[in-house]
């Protein structure tokens, strides 16, 4: 039930821990992940703000309460530096539901503009954009009487190909399924948000 943008022509990498996004360079990444936390998002702001305080090279340029698209949230940005490399972070805790929702973009300060967009993203998705969603779901069915592979594929909309289908079923040969047998397939399905 909700939307978070990452920069156009950005990698993106979708794990259960974190989704995030990076350019080809490599010269930056944002990512966001639901944490389990029972603290407010202002506690947990706050803490990683005195931390930040105490990190060499490290320059707190904002950090407070917030609320971005109607959601409360807290913001930090940094700027690290070294002798090599200036680098600017911009780190978010928001609250959606009973959730915390941690969002975080490191890059260099010409990417600034792109990294700050993707962390301040986050919303509610829009109804079209939930009903345009597909998931392709294993299922079983159930074959009619000598029917082949094909033929199945074809009557259940089957999104495997037939050799496919063949080595996940552990079949060998092009014998046509006895009545009543289960074939595993893959279907499409619309996806429904949990409420």
């Amino acid at each position: 039930g909700f939307a978070w943008l990452t920069p156009p022509q950005w990698q993106t990498v979708n794990k259960p821990a974190i989704v995030a996004a990076y350019p080809k360079k490599g010269d930056a990444i944002v990512g966001m992940r639901f944490i389990d936390e029972k603290r407010s998002i202002h506690e947990i702001g706050e803490e990683i703000k005195n931390k930040s305080k105490n990190e060499e090279g490290i320059t707190i340029e904002q950090a407070g309460d917030t609320t971005i698209n109607s959601f409360p949230a807290y913001i930090i940005r940094v700027k690290s530096q070294d002798k090599n490399q200036v680098l600017i972070c911009e780190f978010v805790l928001l609250k959606y539901k009973n959730n915390v929702v941690q969002l975080i973009g490191i890059g260099s300060p010409t990417l600034k503009k792109e990294i700050h967009q993707s962390v301040c993203s986050f919303r509610l998705a829009k109804q079209e954009e939930i009903q345009s969603l597909k998931l392709y779901e294993l299922q079983i069915a159930t074959a009619k009487g000598n029917e082949t592979i094909e033929k199945l594929t074809e009557r259940m909309e089957n999104r495997l190909s037939s050799s496919i289908t063949a080595v996940i079923n552990n079949r060998t040969d092009k014998t046509p399924f006895k009545e009543g047998e289960p074939v595993k397939i893959v279907r499409v399905t619309p996806y429904q948000p949990k409420h």
